[in-house]
Formats: C-alpha cells, structure tokens, sequence
C-alpha cells in the first residue's frame, strides 16, 4: 500500500528529530518537538519510548508528563494513562488543575468502565471549564447512563447538544438514555433528529429497534437492528436486539446465531444470556441452555428469572428433584415470575398433576405482563405463543 506523500514527510521529519535527540537527550525543546512530530507521524510507540526515557532523568517536566499521557490515550492504554494523568492533577497542589488534564483523567476511567470516577473527576471543572471543553459534557453524559444516571446523563446530552446541535451520534446516544429510562415518546424524538443528520447513525437505528422490539414488531425490529449491525458489526447491543427480532419473528436458528455474536461483545448483559437460553430450550438444545443461564446466574444470583429458566432446563431433563428448589428461589426472589411459574407447571405435570399443570399452563399463557418488563416480555409473548401452539397441534381431533 502506498503511504500518502505528507505521511512519509512527516515520517522523514519524525526520523530526523529522533536521531538529533538521541544526540542530545536532555534537550527538552527537542524532546516536545519530537513528541508532536512523532504524534503527527503516528510512531506513538517511540515518542513514549523516548518521553519515558527522558522523564526518567526530568520527572517534574509536567508538559512531557501530559504528552506521555496523551500517547497512552492514544493507545488505548487506559490503566497507564489514568496513572499518568492522576499523577499529574497531584502535582497543580492545590491550583486548580487544567482542563485538558482533568478530561483526560476522566477519558482514561471511563476507558477502563471506571464510569463514577470519570463523573467525580469531571465534577472538579469550574463553569468556564465546561464552557471551554464541550466534549467534557459528552463524555459525563455516556458515563452517566452507563451508571443509570439518567436525569444527569440528559441534562448532559442537552449542554453538549445546545453548542453542537448537527453531532448525530449524541442525538442517537440520548435517544437510547431516554429508552433506558422508559420515556419511548421521548426517545423517537431523538432518534428521528439523529436519523434526519444521519440516516446511518447507529445508536437511533438501536433505539429505533428497541422501540419497535418493545411494541412486538418483529419485522420494524428487524430492519433496524439487521442495519445496525451491518453497520457495526462489534455493536453487542445490536446484535442483542436483532436476537430479540428473530425470536419474535420464531426464527429462533437465527435468534440463537445473533445472541450467540452478541454475547461476544457484550457478555456482562443478564438479558442476552436469557434470549440465548430460551431459544436453546425451544431447540431441545438444553444443555446449551443451562450454561446460558448459569452465566447470567453468575452476573446476578438475585434475579429471580433465571431461577425459574434453570428449573425449567431441569424439569425437561428430567431432573424435576433438582427444579423445585430453583422454582422457589425464583418465586421467592419475583412471585410474577414468567420462567418460574412455567416451571412449576412442567412439575405438576410431570407428577401426574395433569388438570392442576393445564390450569397454570392457561393461566400463564393468560396473564398479563404486569410483573415483568423489558426482555422478560418478550420472551414470556414469544414462549406463550409457542406453548399455545404446540398444544394445539397436540389437541385431539374431534
């Protein structure tokens, strides 16, 4: 590949800085001029080779000491950089440290999920700091919902969008805070002046889907999840949403493919696991289905759904001894319970209980979704549907 001609004039300046400095280490006018060189050039790796290395012999040098930390940020090396940005902000004893140097710090948590920490390190900028940094704005707003923060998130969002109203991407992120925060109204809003900017933008074709997801059409879900991750193919949160298209739409080949891509990128999320665990139950695949939900069992123990969906792994494996502990964790953790109370009627069933399981079966397939929200909808509509189903292919002819 041919690199660009001002490329490898920056590269050839880089390179003739570098030999000069190594001829003179301890010049720090030729140290900065090669840390910017080297930036511009991107050989990132040597200007922190070389900025170590001088640093080693001037450590109070604070304007190399926040080159180094920008070279780390640039690197995505965020445990070095917040080391060396809060190194930094202890040497401005007592001053009021500089902008730069307090976002950067606050940019280098949130790269490592430090989410509360970037807000409080954020919450240091005085008013004519935030005016003069608008990405400091920003980036409390992503922490913020990252924490379920949401009221500070928005009143975020808002300050960064009032000053750079055609930014696209932040429309797309406060539409999915408002999802988050279940004001759907709100979240279209946002999502249409995301998509108006443009028609590509990631974050409103997810909220865009999410809402579609939450109003049970399968087909709306689909378009606008298939585009995200066509998009943004290491989008997990996409990936998750298009899992949920497909199992309402009962193509649970592809629901299962797409959770499985999903969890890839996004393992932390409880949900997820769930939609991979049902669709695997609805294959028979039940050994597949237990270890999806003994990984959300991992990431919360209290949650009563995913009692009740490894009870129903264990009923129809025919281990019902081992469900009714699970069934009771669930019920006592959530007595609305979708997967727990399917369970239970897998129980009575298998004991024989067969009038007392059909009056549970109907009246799960009959109840409301007045305890359960989000995922927990979807699933309890999309096993409901198939249960009915196959019951009706089961019914004797008349």
């Amino acid at each position: 590949m041919d690199i660009p001609q001002h490329q490898s004039e920056k590269a050839a300046r880089f390179l003739r800085l570098l030999g000069f400095w190594r001829q003179d280490r301890g010049n720090r006018a030729l140290i900065l001029d090669l840390a910017r060189a080297g930036i511009e050039a991107r050989q990132t790796m040597q200007v922190a080779e070389a900025l170590s290395d001088y640093l080693s012999h001037e450590p109070a040098d604070r304007e190399a000491q926040f080159m180094l930390g920008t070279i780390w940020l640039m690197e995505k090396q965020y445990e070095r950089a917040e080391s060396q940005f809060d190194a930094l902000l202890h040497t401005c004893e007592g001053a009021q440290p500089h902008q730069a140097i307090i976002y950067n710090l606050a940019y280098a948590s949130s790269g490592r999920g430090k989410y509360s920490e970037a807000c409080a390190t954020l919450g240091r900028l005085t008013d004519s700091q935030w005016s003069e940094n608008n990405e400091a704005h920003l980036l409390y707003a992503r922490s913020a919902h990252h924490l379920e923060r949401f009221d500070e998130g928005k009143k975020h969002y808002l300050a960064y969008l009032g000053r750079s109203p055609e930014n696209s991407d932040a429309w797309g992120e406060l539409a999915l805070l408002y999802f988050d925060n279940d004001d759907t109204e709100l979240s279209r809003a946002a999502a249409q002046r995301a998509l108006t900017l443009n028609g590509d933008t990631v974050s409103a074709l997810i909220a865009e889907g999410s809402i579609a997801l939450e109003q049970q059409d399968g087909p709306a879900a689909w378009s606008q999840f298939s585009r995200a991750v066509q998009l943004q193919p290491i989008n997990g949160r996409a990936w998750s949403g298009l899992g949920f298209a497909y199992f309402l739409l009962f193509d649970f080949g592809k629901a299962n493919e797409s959770f499985a891509r999903a969890v890839q990128h996004m393992p932390q999320h409880i949900g997820t696991w769930h939609g991979l665990g049902w669709v695997q139950i609805l294959q028979n695949d039940l050994d597949g289905a237990k270890r999806s939900f003994e990984e959300a069992l991992a990431l919360d123990r209290t949650f009563g759904e995913t009692h009740g969906g490894l009870a129903v792994v264990a009923v129809m494996s025919g281990k019902g001894v081992a469900a009714q502990p699970m069934v009771r964790r669930g019920l006592g953790l959530n007595p609305q319970s979708f997967s727990a109370q399917f369970a239970q009627s897998l129980l009575l069933k298998a004991e024989g209980n067969t009038t007392q399981a059909q009056k549970l079966v109907n009246s799960i397939l009959g109840q409301g979704d007045g305890g359960l929200v989000g995922f927990q909808r979807l699933i309890a509509q999309v096993v409901r549907k198939a249960s009915a189903h196959e019951r009706g292919n089961s019914a004797p002819a008349d």
